[in-house]
């Protein structure tokens, strides 16, 4: 009679119990033959794996009990002041490294990383505010880390449309024969220049989620004659330039930012006395108008309370029974909103100039921009600043 021992293994405190005596599982193949399963080898960390037991999302929190006191939030308005998530592990390592990882679905790295410190089961706090002014929409995910490894996720909504779905855009496309050295931003941009030997085309880019390449195209009178690249990482101020050492020759020019083949952006200038046909020469803001219908005294600085804001402008070589509309709009971080608009139709066209109001009573904070078009196509903006 054969005798069977017992087989007592002791693993960080849980007992496997196993028979000496029992047969190596085996499979079935084909033809008949038994094939032995493969060995899976057990560590105490699969026994003992670091677990996300409980998590919310909250307005409030009692930071002393590590408990949520506040609403439970699912879906949360971009102007919400801090977001927190309350979680509880178990199974925690001594001296674990644990971290919270607030992250938008759209953007591979995260957008805030949080250290939380604790062993064994224990609850934490980790709290999400606003990167700007305020949430950027989409749909986010929560990861909580133990030694690296995810352990468990939790998902909330900021409302509003996510800008990383839209795509990468360019705007605020403007020509200057001087940039900013830091911000890259136009010196003193225009559409119409007297002579020049080299010129600047500065942009914004939004939604930019990984890196990419645009191209910046160079036309002259229709035709292609200069192109680069330009490596875009991230959202921000870009800029591409274009030169001749003995001058630019006089002409209508354009130019236009790509990607993929897609035109982003485009704008149109001329060099010398050539003429773009209707457009706005100049254009000027203030607190009140003096001769020529443009402003005593130019800015784009406005103290909190202004009641009203004028613009100036001079337009030229109109056609007959033209309308110029001014648009007076707030710009978010994500959006633009349209506050005022005004409509002057020029009858006689030709060139000249013309003023226009926008007078709310009172002007919140805010970042703002007045955008002119003839005959609805864009033709010239400038941004302001009510502090």
């Amino acid at each position: 009679m054969k005798s069977t021992q017992s087989l007592i293994l002791i693993i960080g405190g849980l007992i496997l119990l196993g028979c000496g005596s029992a047969a190596p599982e085996t499979n079935t193949a084909a033809d008949g033959e038994s094939e032995p399963l493969p060995k899976v080898r057990l560590t105490a960390e699969d026994y003992f794996r670091a677990e996300l037991v409980e998590g919310e999302f909250t307005d409030e929190v009692d930071e002393q009990r590590y408990k949520a006191v506040g609403e439970t939030l699912t879906e949360v308005s971009p102007r919400q002041r801090v977001v927190y998530f309350v979680g509880k592990l178990r199974r925690v390592p001594t001296q674990a490294k644990i971290q919270v990882h607030w992250c938008h679905d759209k953007v591979k790295e995260p957008m805030v990383v949080t250290d939380v410190y604790g062993s064994d089961t224990f609850s934490f706090v980790s709290s999400f505010t606003p990167p700007g002014r305020k949430f950027i929409p989409g749909e986010y995910t929560v990861n909580v880390l133990v030694n690296d490894r995810v352990v468990g996720s939790r998902t909330f909504k900021i409302k509003g449309v996510d800008p990383f779905s839209e795509g990468i855009k360019v705007n605020n496309l403007k020509i200057a024969k001087k940039i900013h050295k830091r911000s890259m931003a136009a010196i003193k941009p225009d559409k119409q220049f007297a002579a020049a030997n080299k010129l600047f085309a500065s942009f914004k880019v939004k939604n930019c989620v990984e890196p990419t390449e645009l191209v910046v195209k160079w036309y002259r009178s229709g035709s292609l004659f200069s192109e680069s690249n330009i490596s875009v990482d991230g959202n921000g101020q870009f800029s591409a330039n274009v030169e001749s050492p003995s001058g630019l020759p006089q002409g209508v020019y354009s130019v236009e930012v790509e990607h993929f083949g897609d035109i982003l952006a485009e704008a149109k200038f001329a060099v010398g006395n050539a003429s773009m046909g209707p457009t706005i020469d100049t254009i000027a803001l203030g607190t009140s108008l003096g001769k020529g219908s443009m402003p005593k005294q130019e800015t784009t600085k406005f103290k909190k309370g202004t009641s009203a804001i004028f613009l100036g402008l001079r337009f030229l070589d109109l056609e007959p029974n033209s309308e110029i509309l001014i648009e007076w709009v707030m710009m978010d971080a994500t959006s633009e909103s349209i506050y005022h608009t005004v409509a002057t139709p020029i009858p006689s066209g030709g060139s000249g100039t013309m003023s226009a109001d926008w007078s709310p009573g009172e002007i919140y904070s805010g970042d703002y921009k007045a955008v002119v078009y003839i005959n609805g196509e864009l033709s010239k903006e400038k941004e302001f600043t009510v502090q």
